[in-house]
């Protein structure tokens, strides 16, 4: 970058400069969100991208600023004028979530256990019909 600024005219010096700004900005302030913002809500992208570019948006002074110390104030829940509209029938974000799965899987996990079971209890008959003794036993 400092290469291409010592080539560079007046005018792209400025938008190098600015250009390395947003960098030192994204590699200084990590997002981290609080554990209490992260969860799963089906939303619609177009509204996560314009409260994103919204957040962005505010973050702006302190990026042209160098002043890195506002940068993890970010809202975690959207205020009431940012709230989604209803749903509309068709539109991009009213289908329905996916039914659980959770009945499937514990069938899944089931049916090997059962299984393991009958084999158990299908050697340990045999044995036992066998009259062989187990090792270490007299």
């Amino acid at each position: 970058m400092g290469r291409l600024k010592t080539v560079a005219g007046s005018q792209m010096q400025k938008l190098l400069e600015a250009v390395n700004t947003e960098i030192h900005f994204v590699t200084l302030c990590t997002f981290q969100p609080l554990p209490s913002c992260l969860r799963f809500v089906q939303t619609n992208i177009s509204h996560l991208l314009q409260d994103t570019s919204e957040q962005l948006l505010a973050l702006k002074p302190w990026i042209t600023r160098w002043n890195f110390s506002g940068c993890l104030e970010l809202q975690c829940q959207p205020d009431s004028s940012t709230l989604l509209p209803p749903r509309i029938p068709g539109a991009l974000g009213a289908t329905a979530p996916p039914a659980p799965q959770a009945p499937l899987l514990l069938l899944l996990l089931l049916l090997p256990m059962a299984l393991l079971l009958a084999t158990t209890w299908c050697l340990f008959w045999r044995r036992r019909r066998q009259g062989t003794s187990y090792p270490g036993e007299q």
